[in-house]
Parts: structure tokens; sequence; C-alpha cells
């Protein structure tokens, strides 16, 4: 046996840094790195005609950074409506071969974060015929891509945070236990039955106070505390009318903790409850912040809103649009409505530019307009496109304004610019942005790229997303 060798560091506080550089020289081959192998087994559970299974789809000992398909298996994939994918981790010791199906009762297994999400297909068909490839990698990420055997190929890729399944977190569980007694108290007071004997309406108007000091800032929530939330709003529904400051709150607080309207166990669920309440519409329609909220609260949960639910609420205010009474938070809301027909959304972006027009200094008609034109869907894969005819002419019109004193013009006009903009038409978009010195993600985005900047990626939807929430591109 060899001596133990001491090695000396005079300087512990470069460690992490160090170590980083150390990693990416390794990267781009200066040396051979520290290679290391998955340490567990995983498994994805699939009914195997009357029973329950767990299907390996990712061995013990499987290199890290590898995509590897599940051999000789094919599974038959739902498509259009929400689904849930569970993961299952094995701590044991034994070894299992790819694609090995298993008993479900496996020991010493631990269930990572479910994913609930809708998944859509260009083609009308409610069910797909897949395989699968898996992979993981070193920052912590088991990456399933279902892939279709048959024409037209799609793939969808989601991805299972094994960094949330090491502190031993279970989110079915956190969604029934993330309010604190203090919030559960706090809407008993305000929207329960002891709220009746309050004196006066001080309680609801300091309900944002009391919420952020028993959770902290709310751009901190996890989507654990916000479904939470979303829970206890809805379980106190009715009482939204007992005031129009009481309606005001409810609307806003649900569609904060709601957004995006998927995303997390029970989603489809709790999005039902919500839509329940949609045709009895607002009570205190005569007061402004009461309708705002409303048009604010369906435009963020727009993504758990089926094609045809969008549709029903799109119609079901067709008279406001008739009499041309339509507020901002109206168009902003079913710009957000991404499987709406083209011939509604061709309405309401003429309906947008015609606004425009008379008052240009209202930013959220420019956010609207670039939303509703905009090639890119965060929820609906393949949404349709206003036409060509009626885009080209107006980013004609936007290239004769002055972008540097108005960039959100410059934005909006990025935003609408199709794949089959005529090139004269993007390359002086494209000559104009750079004179003004936008910033070079939206010269990114011009090209087709999506960029992963958080600023850029919050401007685009108009919100910011729960953490915990990733839209995939």
């Amino acid at each position: 046996q060899q001596p133990l060798l001491r090695l000396h560091n005079p300087h512990p506080q470069q460690a992490v840094a160090l170590g980083g550089v150390s990693y990416l020289r390794a990267q781009r081959g200066e040396f051979t790195p520290i290679r290391a192998l998955l340490p567990r087994n995983y498994f994805l559970p699939i009914q195997v005609g009357d029973q329950r299974m767990a299907l390996c789809v990712l061995p013990k000992g499987s290199p890290l950074g590898q995509v590897l398909r599940v051999p000789e298996q094919t599974f038959v994939l739902r498509v259009g409506v929400p689904v849930r994918f569970e993961l299952l981790m094995d701590q044991g010791q034994k070894s299992y071969r790819l694609g090995e199906v298993c008993p479900l009762h496996l020991q010493q297994v631990q269930q990572l974060p479910a994913l609930t999400l809708p998944l859509t297909s260009r083609t009308p068909q409610q069910e797909r015929v897949i395989y699968l490839q898996t992979s993981a990698n070193a920052l912590g990420n088991v990456q399933l891509q279902c892939v279709t055997l048959e024409q037209p190929i799609e793939c969808w890729d989601l991805c299972f945070d094994l960094k949330v399944a090491a502190v031993g977190l279970d989110r079915s569980a956190i969604a029934h236990k993330a309010l604190p007694k203090a919030v559960q108290s706090l809407l008993d007071l305000c929207f329960g039955a002891k709220a009746v004997h309050q004196q006066g309406p001080a309680p609801i108007k300091t309900f944002k106070i009391n919420l952020e000091k028993n959770l902290g800032a709310k751009a901190l929530w996890t989507i654990e505390q916000l479904r939470a939330l979303a829970d206890g709003l809805l379980n106190v529904a009715k009482a939204r009318r007992r005031s129009a400051e009481h309606e005001r709150v409810w609307w806003h607080w649900v569609g904060f903790a709601m957004r995006p309207g998927f995303g997390f166990v029970q989603d489809e669920q709790r999005m039902q409850r919500l839509i329940s309440l949609m045709s009895a519409g607002v009570q205190y329609q005569q007061d402004a912040q009461v309708s705002r909220e409303w048009w604010l609260a369906w435009r963020r949960v727009s993504g758990g809103l089926s094609a045809d639910t969008q549709q029903q609420l799109f119609q079901l205010y067709e008279h406001q649009r008739m009499a041309g009474k339509v507020s901002t938070e109206y168009l902003e809301c079913f710009a957000s409505f991404e499987y709406l027909t083209v011939t509604h959304k061709i309405e309401l972006a003429t309906l947008i530019w015609s606004r425009l027009q008379q008052t240009p200094q209202i930013t959220a008609l420019w956010w609207a307009l670039g939303r509703i034109a905009s090639p890119y869907g965060f929820y609906a894969q393949h949404r349709q496109l206003l036409p060509m005819e009626m885009i080209e002419p107006w980013l004609q019109q936007l290239l004769t304004r002055e972008w540097q004193q108005q960039p959100l013009i410059a934005f909006t006009t990025v935003q609408m610019v199709q794949p089959g903009v005529a090139t004269t038409i993007r390359e002086a978009i494209e000559h104009k942005l750079k004179m003004s010195d936008c910033p070079s993600s939206w010269l990114l985005l011009l090209s087709g790229e999506v960029s992963q900047d958080q600023q850029l990626y919050q401007r685009l939807l108009g919100d910011t997303m729960p953490l915990g929430i990733r839209l995939n591109q």
C-alpha cells in the first residue's frame, strides 16, 4: 500500500472557480475528464394489460450525456389533452437492462415529481405511436423524448429534475401542505363565514400585504405554494361577490396562482373549477378594476383553456365587440388565445391596429399586436397565423417609425415577422435593429431563435412563470 498523499491547497476559496474552469477545459478536449456513471435505475410506470408495470428507461451505470433508445418497445401517446408522466428512481443495488419491464412494487423506489402537461400535435389524431429515448446530464436532469414512428415525425421532450428528488420532495403532497395556517386564516377572514361579522373592508384591502408577510415576495413563491393558494381561493369562490373589492382581489390572485393554466399535478381539475365560473362573468361590471382583473386572470391561465373553451369565451363577449365596447385588457386577453381561428384573429388584430392609429401611446396595445401576430406559440404547437397580405403592409408602416425613441414598436415589429415574410422586408428590419442599438436577442428572435434570456421570455409572454414551470418553445 502506498502512503496517503496530502494535497496542499493554499486558496480554498478559489476551488469552485478552478473546478469550473477545469471542467470547461475538459469539455474542449484539453485533457481527459473524470467521467461519472448514473448511480441509480430509473423507471417509467406503464400500463400492461390490466397491470401497472415499470419500464427501465435508464439503467444504473449509464453514461451521462448519452442518448439511449429504449429497444423494441413502442407505446401509444395521447395528444391534445393533459397527460401525466411519472418517473421512479430505484436506490437498490440490483442492475436492470434498458427496456426491462418489472413489477411496479420495486424495493427502495422513490417517485420523482410528476409532470402533467398537454401535448399538442400537428395532426388531428388523438393518439400517436411512439418510441422512447432517454438521457441524463451532469446538471441533474433526466430527459425523456417521445418520438413518433409514423409520418409526420414529431418529438416531445420531457425533463425531470433529479435535484428535487434528492431532498425527498413529493410535489403532490406539498400541494396540500405548502399553505401556512396564517394564510388559510387570512382566506377565512376575508372570504369565509367569519368575514360577515368583520367591521369594514380592512382585511380584504390588506390581503396582498398579509400574503407576502407570510409567504415572502410573490416573485419567489414556488409552484407548490401557488397551487395551494389557488385551491384555497377556489374553495371560497362563492364569497368573491361579497363586494367589488372582494371580486377584484379574488380574480387577481386566482389568476396569479394558476398561471399559465397547466404544468402541475391536478391543474386540469383546478381549471375545470375555474371554467365553471366563466359564464357567470363578474357581478360588479361597472367597476373598471374588477373588469381588468377578470381579463387578466383569463389571459394568465390561457394555456390551460382548450380550443373549445377559448372559443366559448370569445363568443360570450361578442356583443361587446359588435358594440365597440372592448377594453385594452380584453384585447390583451384574446391576443393570448393561441387556439382562436384565423378569422377571429384577423378581427382582433384589425381592431388592435385601428386602436393604435388613434392611441399609439398605449403600450399594452403594442404588446397585444405582437402577441397575436407572432408565429411563436407558448402552448399551441401549431397556431394559425395571420395572412401575409395583412402582416407585410403593417411591417412596412412600422419601419417608418423612430425605433430608438420607441423601442416597444421595434420589438412588436420583430414579433410579427413570420417565416414567409419577404426577404427585403426582413433585411430592412434587421438593418434598422442594428442602427437603433436594439438588444442582440431581438436579432436572434428575428432569425427564428427564441433565446433563453429571461427578460426576453417575459416580454414575449407578457408575464413571469412560476418557479418550477418552464415552457418549451
